[in-house]
C-alpha cells in the first residue's frame, strides 16, 4: 500500500531533515573545535596534594586549553597525575617545561597550567615526567589543617601575654620595672664615653701609622715566641735523655757519698796531724835540694850533671820543633799534606 504524504507533512518532514542535518553539523563542527578528533600525547606528574584536581581537570598551556587530566592515582607518599595533551601542544612541551597548579579566581576549580620550554631545549618524549612547581594557593590559607598549628602558637602567646599582664598589674613590679629603666640611663652614658674614648684610641693608632707598628711588633713577638716554642719542642724531646743522664749523675753521686762517708772518719782522725806533716814535708824538701845541689858540685857528679843537662837541653829543643809542626798542620792541613809548609812552619 502506497502511501501519500500532503503538502503540509511534505514541508515538516524536510524542516525536520534540515534540522537532522543541521544538528549533525554543528556536532561535527564542535568536534573539530574541541580537538576530539586529534591525537593526544600522554604525560604525567608527582605532586603531594590533589585537591581540586580530578579526571577531567583542565590543561593549559599559555592560557589556551591544551588537554585535560585523564586519572588521578593515589601512591603511598604522593599522588599521581595523568594527563593527556593535544599533539598541536607537544612540540612546545620542552625537558625544562613546568606545571604549575592555580585557581583561575579564589573559588573554583584549580587548573594546571604547562610552561612553554625554551627554544633550545629537546621536546620532552610521551609518558615522559613533567616536574610540578610549588605554587601558593590562598584558600591554602583558611586549610584548617594548616591554621591549627598557627592557632595553637596564637593561643601560647595569647596566654603569655596574660601572665604578663598580671604581672605587671602590681604596683610594686611596675616600680621596679620603672627604676630599672631609670638605672638603665646612667649605664648608657657611661657606656657613650667609653664608645668616645675608644674612637679617640683608634685616632690616635691611626696617626703616624702607630697601628701599623702595633701590628709590626706583635709579629715579630709572636715570631720569636714560635721560635722560643720550637726551642721548648726540642727540649722537651731530649728532656728523657736528660733525665736518664741525671739519673746516672745521681746514682754516681750516692755511690761517691757512699765512699766519702767511710772516708770521713779516717779524714777526721788525720785532720790534726795535717799541718804538721805538710811543714815537716816542705823542709825535707828543701834539705834534698840542698844535697842535690852539693853531689852536683862534687867532683864525682860534676861533668854527669853537665851531660844530663845537655842532653835535656836537645830534648826540649826537639819538642818545641814538633809541637811547632803539629799546629802548621791543624792550622794548614792542604798545605802541610802537599808538603808546602816546610819544617819550620814557613
Amino acid at each position: 500500500m502506497k502511501v501519500k504524504f500532503n503538502k503540509f507533512e511534505r514541508v515538516a518532514g524536510l524542516f525536520v531533515g534540515i534540522a537532522f542535518l543541521g544538528g549533525i553539523l554543528s556536532l561535527g563542527a564542535i568536534a573539530i573545535k574541541q580537538s576530539w578528533f586529534e591525537r593526544k600525547i600522554k604525560y604525567y606528574t608527582e605532586i603531594e596534594k590533589a585537591e581540586g584536581i580530578f579526571p577531567g581537570t583542565k590543561v593549559k598551556m599559555a592560557g589556551l586549553k591544551a588537554g585535560r587530566v585523564e586519572e588521578v592515582i593515589l601512591l603511598e607518599d604522593k599522588v599521581l597525575v595523568k594527563l593527556s595533551v593535544l599533539n598541536s601542544f607537544s612540540s612546545r612541551i620542552k625537558t625544562d617545561s613546568m606545571i604549575v597548579m592555580s585557581r583561575p579566581f579564589i573559588i573554583g576549580e584549580k587548573i594546571i597550567d604547562i610552561s612553554a620550554g625554551s627554544k633550545d631545549a629537546e621536546i620532552l618524549k610521551p609518558n615522559s615526567k613533567i616536574p610540578t612547581n610549588f605554587s601558593f594557593d590562598l584558600t591554602d590559607l583558611l586549610d584548617p589543617r594548616v591554621l591549627q598549628p598557627h592557632f595553637e602558637s596564637f593561643t601560647r602567646f595569647a596566654e603569655n601575654l596574660k601572665y604578663l599582664a598580671d604581672a605587671f598589674s602590681e604596683k610594686e613590679r611596675s616600680m621596679g620595672l620603672v627604676q630599672m629603666f631609670d638605672d638603665l640611663r646612667p649605664l648608657l652614658k657611661n657606656a657613650n664615653v667609653a664608645a668616645i674614648e675608644v674612637q679617640k684610641i683608634s685616632e690616635q693608632l691611626l696617626i703616624n701609622d702607630n697601628l701599623g707598628t702595633v701590628m709590626s711588633n706583635v709579629a715579630l713577638t709572636t715570631t720569636e715566641f714560635n721560635k722560643e716554642i720550637d726551642n721548648l719542642m726540642q727540649m722537651s724531646r731530649e728532656l728523657p735523655q736528660i733525665t736518664e743522664n741525671s739519673a746516672e749523675v745521681m746514682k754516681n753521686l750516692a755511690t761517691l757519698t757512699k765512699h766519702m762517708n767511710k772516708l770521713i772518719p779516717t779524714i777526721t782522725e788525720v785532720a790534726p796531724e795535717l799541718p804538721k806533716a805538710s811543714r815537716r814535708a816542705i823542709e825535707a824538701m828543701d834539705e834534698a835540694v840542698i844535697v842535690l845541689k852539693a853531689f852536683q858540685k862534687s867532683f864525682v857528679l860534676k861533668s854527669a850533671v853537665a851531660d844530663v843537662r845537655k842532653e835535656e837541653e836537645e830534648r826540649r829543643k826537639k819538642q818545641n820543633k814538633e809541637n811547632a809542626l803539629d799546629e802548621s798542620s791543624e792550622r794548614y792541613p792542604a798545605n802541610f799534606k802537599s808538603g808546602e809548609i816546610n819544617e819550620y812552619g814557613d
